[in-house]
């Protein structure tokens, strides 16, 4: 089922994969580290975290992300919503040059999922910067520290501090077709967002050079 999404042959009516599937094979997978003591990004637990909120607030995760994304004021975001909105989506392009298919999620989509907007995405940088919400404090305090794995995370934010910026938070991920990441530094008041839609390897040379020169002008000449 994997491989038939992967190549962008999805059909929802078909695609027999829920979370009961992907827990029976949680449920065989043998651990290698003690819960706590080691860090591996994974996708699997944004599934997870979505399906723990579902069982708390006794909502659907999609409901929930709703209610956030109202509160931001992000009202050209949504979860999973492709067919709707195919024609505005940005085509992106893959290691060889040609177009990217669309990563389809069958699963509640804490791990992929979402089409926004730039300008919705400058609505999210600027909450995470002004807001004095509880949650933001909550999911960006560290929950791992390793030195020796230069690893700090809080709730899927990479968490840092630098010597002229400050405290610093941040996100990056790759799908078929796009490459982006999300910074944000409260304590010197910026932040930036910078998407690629390619995912060849100079296009991610690029993208890093990039990001690089945009944060050391930023820091410089805010």
């Amino acid at each position: 089922a994997y491989d038939g999404t992967f190549s962008g042959n999805y059909d929802p009516e078909t695609m027999a994969y829920n979370m009961d599937d992907l827990f029976e094979e949680l449920a065989a997978v043998e651990l290698h580290h003690a819960p706590g003591t080691y860090y591996d990004y994974s996708n699997v637990g944004p599934e997870i975290a979505a399906y723990i909120l579902e069982q708390v607030y006794e909502r659907s995760y999609r409901e929930q992300l709703k209610d956030l994304l109202k509160e931001v004021g992000m009202q050209n975001t949504y979860l999973q919503d492709y067919e709707k909105h195919r024609d505005n989506l940005v085509m992106g392009y893959d290691e060889e040059g040609e177009p990217a298919t669309i990563d389809e999620n069958p699963l509640l989509g804490g791990a992929s999922g979402i089409i926004s907007t730039l300008p919705d995405l400058a609505k999210f940088m600027k909450y995470q910067l002004e807001s004095d919400e509880p949650l933001i404090e909550e999911s960006t305090k560290v929950l791992f520290d390793d030195e020796e794995q230069d690893e700090t995370v809080g709730y899927f934010w990479d968490l840092g501090f630098a010597e002229e910026e400050g405290f610093f938070y941040f996100k990056s991920g790759t799908s078929n077709g796009t490459q982006s990441i999300m910074l944000i530094c409260p304590d010197s008041n910026y932040g930036q967002i910078l998407i690629m839609i390619n995912t060849s390897d100079e296009a991610s040379r690029d993208w890093l050079s990039l990001y690089g020169r945009i944060e050391y002008d930023l820091i410089k000449y805010p």
